[in-house]
């Protein structure tokens, strides 16, 4: 098990504690349908060596979710699809230092890209999908959030014109 480096959990698991272990060298997680009450980041943020995390399909079912300074230090990619009850991400500078790819999609909750993603300057490449109408407006030039993303060289807006 030390040398698990890929895992997925398709499992009911209403909290993930500190002390639940994960294998050192993990390097992707997929969550999925875990329908977690607790923010699942403060324990996800500490595996030194993740690379990519997926939440996907109410993993999480809280509304607020946290990535402190610090936190993922190589993590490279992740994605937040299918969060149904997710209203607020906050990412506090200092947090996911080497994020390169960052997709959310389905999180229709969600009110808007936290702040702090003007400081993940390693930010390539954004998609946004199947959001509701207005984060398209918000995030362009000229959009009252567009500062959050000038410097990413890739945003894309994938069917965000439904309401």
């Amino acid at each position: 098990m030390i040398h698990l480096k890929d895992l997925t959990l398709h499992i009911y698991m209403p909290r993930l504690h500190d002390q639940f272990r994960f294998p050192p060298h993990l390097a992707h997680i997929r969550l999925t349908w875990c329908h977690m009450e607790e923010d699942p980041m403060p324990v996800l943020e500490k595996l030194l060596h993740l690379k990519s995390v997926q939440l996907t399909s109410d993993a999480f079912v809280g509304r607020r979710m946290v990535c402190s300074k610090g936190g993922f230090p190589q993590l490279y990619a992740l994605k937040i699809s299918k969060e149904s009850e997710l209203q607020e991400w906050m990412v506090q500078k200092g947090s996911m230092p080497c994020l390169r790819t960052l997709t959310i999609s389905n999180c229709q909750q969600l009110k808007e890209l936290p702040d702090g993603l003007k400081y993940i300057t390693s930010l390539k490449e954004l998609k946004i999908k199947g959001m509701k109408r207005g984060w398209k407006e918000k995030l362009i030039l000229g959009g009252k959030d567009y500062y959050k993303v000038r410097h990413i060289p890739s945003v894309q807006f994938i069917n965000c014109d439904h309401d």
